[in-house]
């Protein structure tokens, strides 16, 4: 039995902004493959929190690709096709389920075994207006959970046809979103194949997409002042501020980190030269009435290069990637000070 729907997520991180083209939009997508962790539950009682992230997964196994010849082609089908789902179960050879030859289907029982599966992914924790859409297959049933959050239920019975299948589209509420999640899925299977006394096969097909917003890096002075002159042994307060594509400030502090690079360009970290979140003067500080983001490069504490180029880089502190950066030029030489060119 096919269970095939699709489910439009709204997910909403911060309100909605006016469709100005400013920060960078960017999108995740986790789908059933070989990196899926799977489980056999058999017909006891499921795993505390299974389908959070929280849950240590590490004992399960590596999920199996399979395709039966009536499964629908993830490739060419709709909302599969060109995300690079897989057809997955618990093993390769299906006449080797722990539940195909159970005594009790035999006769026509309905007890269901169960699988369960878990694919984590990470959203930046700068993300906002975050929407998306899900999907899934199943054989027998599939149900799709976000960080434990019901977000996919399979309702309708089309039978064995896996090549076509009614689909029920709504909306859900917005499921919280973490550094790293997991998307969890529940398949039952149980339907016994006629006049064999054992299940039929067990398949799973998934997906999840996410777009998202990340905010601009706007560095301030004295970083951007062209006069600014950093004298032999003093320190460079590098400085900046979140903002949002419509140019509006962010007022609540951000999960990021700053490096400073070897330039012209992002080359090599400068050893040491990294500021996590914090409140002392070797962190990076957040200013709560202000709102911009301070860290102090006492370019004594470094082995700078006479007049080299360094580039001050923000990092998202989920995923690492690169928010924004500025370069800007050292001098090493006693007394002839230092300044951005």
């Amino acid at each position: 039995m096919k269970r095939l729907v699709s489910i439009l997520l709204a997910l909403t991180v911060c309100a909605t902004l006016a469709a100005v083209v400013w920060a960078n939009v960017v999108s995740v997508t986790a789908v059933s493959g070989t990196d899926t962790k799977v489980y056999y539950a058999g017909y006891s009682s499921l795993p505390d929190n299974w389908n959070t992230p929280d849950f240590d997964d590490a004992s399960w196994g590596d999920a199996e690709l399979y395709k039966h010849p009536n499964y629908l082609d993830p490739t060419t089908e709709a909302p599969f096709a060109g995300t690079g789902a897989q057809w997955i179960s618990y093993r390769v050879d299906q006449t080797q389920l722990p539940d195909y030859n159970d005594p009790s289907m035999i006769g026509g029982a309905t007890n269901f075994a169960t699988y369960l599966f878990r694919k984590t992914f990470q959203v930046p924790a700068t993300a906002y207006n975050v929407s998306g859409a899900a999907a899934v297959a199943a054989d027998n049933y599939g149900w799709l959970y976000l960080n434990g959050d019901l977000v996919v239920e399979a309702t309708a019975d089309s039978g064995y046809n896996f090549q076509s299948g009614e689909q029920v589209v709504g909306t859900i509420s917005a499921p919280s979103l973490e550094c790293t999640n997991v998307l969890a899925a529940r398949v039952d299977n149980g339907a016994r194949v006629s006049g064999t006394g054992r299940h039929g096969p067990m398949g799973l097909l998934f997906l999840l997409d996410l777009d998202y917003e990340v905010p601009d890096v706007i560095w301030q002075p004295p970083i951007t002042n062209d006069a600014f002159e950093l004298k032999d042994g003093t320190t460079l307060p590098l400085k900046f501020k979140l903002y949002t594509q419509d140019r509006t400030l962010i007022t609540d502090m951000k999960n990021v980190f700053m490096m400073v690079h070897e330039g012209p360009g992002i080359g090599d970290p400068v050893p040491g030269a990294t500021w996590m979140l914090g409140d002392g003067v070797e962190n990076l500080r957040f200013n709560p009435c202000e709102y911009y983001y301070i860290a102090n490069f006492q370019t004594r504490d470094y082995e700078l290069m006479d007049e080299a180029w360094y580039t001050a880089v923000v990092h998202d502190g989920c995923t690492g990637q690169i928010l924004g950066y500025i370069e800007f030029m050292v001098s090493t030489s006693k007394g002839t000070g230092r300044g951005n060119k």
